[in-house]
C-alpha cells in the first residue's frame, strides 16, 4: 500500500468549559440509547437465560474493547474534520473507493433488516400491553418514526428517549442488585472460559449488537461531527483544497485538538459506562429470573417474556414500566437507525457518485421546478430513509414476522462486519493523523485485540455455515 500523507483540519473550534461541557456529552448518550434497543433489551437477557454468568467475562471484555473502538473512530473525525466513511473511501488500493464499499454494502442490507427487527420488538411490546395485531403495530411504528425524522421532530423525542433510557438503566440496575444471589457463579463468570454448550449462532448476534454494533461504530463519527467536536464537518471543496494545500500543524491547533480528544474520551466513556451497566444488569436479570424458569425470550411475544425481568420484583408496576421503557427505547433505536443510516447512505452516495447526482439533478430541473433538490444531502438521506429504513423493513417484517430471527440475522452481519471497521480505522489513524495526535501504544494494542477478537468470531461463524470448525 502506498504511503498516505497526514491530514488535519484547518481550524479547531474552542473547547467548551464548565457546564457547557455537559452539553457535549450527547454523542455518547445518543449512542447509548441506540445500543439499548437491540443488543441490550433482546439479546443480553437471552444470553443470561441460557448461559447464566458463564459469559460475564466476555461482556466486560467487549465493553472495554468497544470503548477503544468508538473513541478511535471519533478521533479520526475530530482531527481531520472528515467522517469515517469519507476516510474509508480514501484508503489506497484498487479498485478505487473499495474501502467505502466495504462499509456501505453490508450495512445497506443490515439497515433494513435491523429496522424491521426493532419495529417488530416494539410491536411485540404493544401487543403484550394492549393486544391487537402486531403487524399493524410494527408498520405504524416504522411510519411514525420516519415522520419524526423527515419532519425534523427527532431531537424532541431524542431527549425523551434519553431520559427514559436513563431511568431504565437506574431501575434495571437496582432490580439486578436486589435479585442477584449467585455470587460464586458471578466470580466464576469473571474468569474467561467457553461454556460446554457454546453455540456461535446464538452468541454472535449478541456480540454483533452489543453496544450499538457495526452501524453504531460508523454513526458515532457523524454524531461527533454533528456536535462539532474539533469543528464542523468539512465540505468536499474544503477537503480538496486541504489536500492540495495542507493545513499547518501549529502548536495552538494541536493543543486545541488534544483538548477536544479529551472531551471525546469523556463522552465516549459516559456512553460506555452507561451502556455497560445496563447490559450487565440485564445479564443478571436473565440469569436470576429467566434461567431458573428455562425461559429464553423469542417469537412475536418476546416482550411478554422480557416483562418478567421487572414484574418478578416490582409486580404489575414493574411490568408496565419495563414495557413502556422497552417501547420508548426501541422507538429511540428505530429513530437512531433511520437517522444514522440516512446520513451514512447519503454520504456514501455523494462520495461515489456526486457527478452523476449533479447531472441527474440538472436534467430533471429543466422539467420539474423542485427536482434540483435531489442533489442536496438531506433529500438523498430522506430517499434512503423512505426506501431502506421504512418500505423494505415493512416488507421484511410482513414476510418473516419473527423479531428474534430478524434481529439475529442482522446481528450476525454486524459481528462479521466489525473487524473491517476496526482494521480500517487502525490504518487511517496510524497513517493519516499527525503523530502527536495519534492514540498511545496501549490503545493500539487493545484496538488490535478487538479486531482479532471479532475476526475470529466472524470466521468461526462463516466456517460453521459450511460445516467446518476452527
Amino acid at each position: 500500500m502506498a504511503q498516505q500523507e497526514t491530514f488535519i483540519r484547518e481550524d479547531s473550534a474552542n473547547v467548551p468549559r464548565g457546564w457547557k461541557k455537559i452539553k457535549k456529552l450527547s454523542p455518547g448518550l445518543i449512542w447509548m440509547v441506540s445500543s439499548i434497543g437491540s443488543g441490550t433489551i433482546l439479546f443480553t437477557p437471552r444470553i443470561g437465560a441460557r448461559y447464566e454468568y458463564e459469559l460475564l467475562w466476555m461482556a466486560i471484555a467487549v465493553t472495554i474493547l468497544i470503548y477503544i473502538i468508538i473513541k478511535e473512530v471519533g478521533r479520526y473525525t475530530v482531527v481531520t474534520g472528515k467522517s469515517i466513511i469519507r476516510g474509508f473511501s480514501e484508503l489506497p488500493g484498487r479498485p478505487g473507493k473499495w474501502g467505502l464499499w466495504i462499509l456501505f454494502a453490508p450495512q445497506l442490507i443490515a439497515g433494513f433488516i435491523t429496522v424491521s427487527g426493532l419495529a417488530a420488538l416494539a410491536g411485540s411490546a404493544l401487543l403484550t400491553s394492549f393486544g391487537g395485531d402486531v403487524i399493524l403495530y410494527a408498520l405504524a411504528i416504522i411510519i411514525l418514526c420516519l415522520f419524526l425524522i423527515v419532519s425534523g421532530k427527532f431531537p424532541v423525542f431524542e431527549k425523551v428517549a434519553t431520559i427514559m433510557a436513563g431511568l431504565l438503566v437506574l431501575i434495571s440496575f437496582i432490580t439486578a442488585a436486589r435479585v442477584v444471589s449467585q455470587w460464586d457463579a458471578i466470580a466464576g463468570g469473571m474468569v474467561p472460559a467457553i461454556p460446554g454448550d457454546f453455540e456461535i449462532g446464538f452468541v454472535l448476534p449478541w456480540l454483533g449488537f452489543y453496544l450499538a454494533g457495526a452501524a453504531g461504530l460508523i454513526w458515532y463519527s457523524y454524531w461527533v461531527a454533528a456536535r462539532e467536536y474539533g469543528g464542523p464537518l468539512l465540505t468536499d471543496d474544503e477537503i480538496d483544497r486541504l489536500k492540495e494545500n495542507p493545513a499547518e500543524e501549529d502548536k495552538a491547533k494541536i493543543r486545541s485538538l488534544k483538548k477536544w480528544i479529551k472531551v471525546l474520551n469523556t463522552t465516549s466513556l459516559t456512553g460506555i459506562i452507561t451502556g455497560g451497566l445496563i447490559n450487565i444488569a440485564f445479564l443478571v436479570l436473565g440469569a436470576e429470573l429467566l434461567a431458573p424458569r428455562e425461559i429464553i425470550p423469542e417469537g412475536v411475544e418476546v416482550a411478554d417474556d422480557l416483562a418478567l425481568l421487572l414484574s418478578e420484583v416490582w409486580g404489575e408496576i414493574g411490568r408496565w414500566f419495563l414495557l413502556v421503557s422497552i417501547l420508548i427505547a426501541l422507538l429511540g433505536s428505530v429513530l437512531s437507525n433511520q437517522d444514522g443510516y440516512g446520513r451514512m447512505f447519503s454520504d456514501a452516495t455523494l462520495i461515489v457518485g456526486r457527478k452523476r447526482v449533479e447531472a441527474l439533478a440538472g436534467k430533471l430541473e429543466k422539467k420539474y421546478k423542485y427536482a434540483g433538490r435531489i442533489r442536496e444531502k438531506q433529500y438523498i438521506s430522506n430517499f434512503y430513509r423512505i426506501v431502506f429504513t421504512a418500505a423494505l423493513p415493512a416488507m421484511v417484517y410482513v414476510w418473516f414476522n419473527d423479531p428474534v430471527e430478524i434481529m439475529s440475522v442482522a446481528g450476525i452481519i454486524s459481528a462479521i462486519h466489525i473487524p473491517f471497521i476496526i482494521f480500517g480505522t487502525i490504518y487511517l489513524n496510524k497513517k493519516t493523523i499527525p503523530v502527536n495526535l495519534q492514540p498511545g501504544i496501549f490503545s493500539y494494542i487493545l484496538f488490535w485485540i478487538a479486531g482479532l477478537f471479532y475476526f475470529l468470531l466472524g470466521l468461526h461463524q462463516v466456517l460453521s455455515m459450511f460445516g467446518l470448525e476452527l
